[in-house]
């Protein structure tokens, strides 16, 4: 009903602004051709006119006020359901919101590096965007430590045979098996 409201008022106020217009020119021509009767009753009319349309630039913009209000009450109710969402799917933001501030200004950070625009990251406060963007970023930070890790590795691990691993044989255990051996062929 307000915007039903809204959208007849600023036609009307514009062909109001209009006609008040005609009636000051209008006045102004009958006051230097001197017709004083005719001035006075246009006058008494476009008074009245301008009264009108003082009354309908107040209602346009009490409208407006009562629109940018009810905006703003959804804006907040939509903020804190998503801030609900957020600490219902990450339960340590709502612990302790010390953290979850520094990790959502660390995901707006992020975004802004990766190219989103500052305003749209800053005013972003949808849960799933900002999900997936911590996972992004959390994703990246993997692989920069991976990237890390690989340069670490110096030296080339030892290559080992697949199957079982066989005893380094001692060499005076292997002569005493041999003199073992011989002598059981000999028999004495």
């Amino acid at each position: 009903q307000r915007e039903h409201l809204a959208s007849q008022l600023v036609p009307l106020v514009q062909q109001m602004e209009q006609v008040v217009s005609y009636d000051d020119q209008k006045l102004q021509e009958l006051l230097n051709t001197g017709d004083l009767l005719e001035y006075e009753r246009l006058r008494h009319t476009a008074d009245q006119r301008k009264a009108q349309l003082n009354i309908a630039k107040q209602e346009q913009q009490r409208v407006e006020i009562e629109r940018q209000r009810e905006s703003r009450v959804k804006l907040e109710q939509h903020v804190a359901e998503n801030e609900r969402i957020l600490i219902e799917r990450r339960p340590d933001w709502g612990k302790d919101p010390e953290k979850g501030r520094k990790e959502l200004s660390e995901i707006r950070n992020y975004l802004k590096n990766e190219g989103v625009a500052p305003e749209m990251a800053d005013q972003l406060y949808e849960a799933v965007p900002l999900l997936i963007a911590d996972k992004a970023r959390k994703w990246d930070q993997l692989q920069k430590e991976k990237v890390n890790r690989l340069g670490e590795v110096k030296t080339v691990p030892k290559f080992q045979k697949p199957g079982p691993v066989r005893a380094i044989e001692d060499p005076k255990k292997k002569v005493h098996s041999a003199n073992l051996n011989r002598l059981r062929r000999s028999g004495t």
